[in-house]
């Protein structure tokens, strides 16, 4: 099967921290990765060196047949990024356009829509998410999980095959973490889309993954199915689904 991105031998420091120390893994189309991780494993880094936010220090990344590493120039990644999603941690909608000018915000740019084609499409997107009926509100007028599903909206607006989810249930309650996940694997079976997830909420990791990997001191200490996470005697996997002090996994 062809793959939607290939990481091969992926480097990353900042100064004396090593964050990224040789990765490499493949994701495949309609196929959701979780990334597990501690706080500061390096997560967050490899997705913004994913979508050229930050630059990778050696190694090679393919995404959507392309090899972006090659890239030199900041306009080389427009047509990458029109066909990747990407859900910010803090979801980073636009405080001062409402929901429907933040989801057609992409949309104005890169494609050819009638204002009432735009409105069909947004309505339809809503409704995917749940939010039917606040295209005329404004962020701070929602819920910090209706803000998650709009900043969800946006990132699905141009139908990308690719979604990244930067820790997508940070600071939502049980019930609305839940809701998130619901909708990510709603979005794969819906719309066929690929995702690479990382995050340390270990409820979101068994409700969305078809494939897991642990992440720890800049390589993955463990990859597998949810199957074999659960069965598995590895000892970095049950020091952080048990939360213990003790084990392979220092502060």
């Amino acid at each position: 099967m062809e793959y939607i991105v290939k990481v091969e031998n992926l480097f990353k420091s900042f100064g004396q921290l090593k964050v990224l120390e040789g990765i490499s893994f493949e994701l495949f189309p309609g196929e959701i990765l979780v990334i597990l991780g501690g706080s500061g494993s390096g997560k967050s880094v490899l997705l913004q060196i994913l979508v050229g936010l930050l630059p990778a220090d050696k190694g090679h990344i393919w995404l959507h047949g392309q090899e972006v590493t090659r890239f030199k120039k900041e306009e080389d990644w427009y047509p990458v990024r029109l066909k990747t999603g990407f859900l910010f941690q803090m979801g980073a909608l636009y405080d001062s356009m409402t929901i429907y000018e933040n989801v057609t915000f992409a949309m104005r740019r890169h494609l050819r829509l009638s204002e009432k084609e735009m409105q069909r499409r947004v309505k339809e997107i809503l409704k995917a998410v749940h939010l039917e009926g606040v295209e005329d509100k404004y962020p701070a007028e929602l819920s910090g999980g209706m803000q998650k599903r709009a900043a969800l909206a946006r990132a699905i607006a141009l139908n990308p095959p690719l979604i990244l989810y930067d820790e997508p249930t940070t600071g939502l309650d049980p019930i609305h973490s839940t809701m998130i996940s619901h909708f990510i694997r709603h979005l794969q079976k819906k719309y066929n889309i690929a995702s690479i997830v990382v995050t340390h909420d270990l409820g979101c990791a068994y409700k969305v993954a078809d494939r897991i990997m642990l992440l720890y001191k800049g390589n993955f200490v463990f990859r597998g199915t949810l199957q074999e996470l659960k069965e598995t005697d590895n000892p970095y996997i049950k020091q952080f689904l048990e939360g213990a002090l003790e084990g392979p996994m220092q502060g």
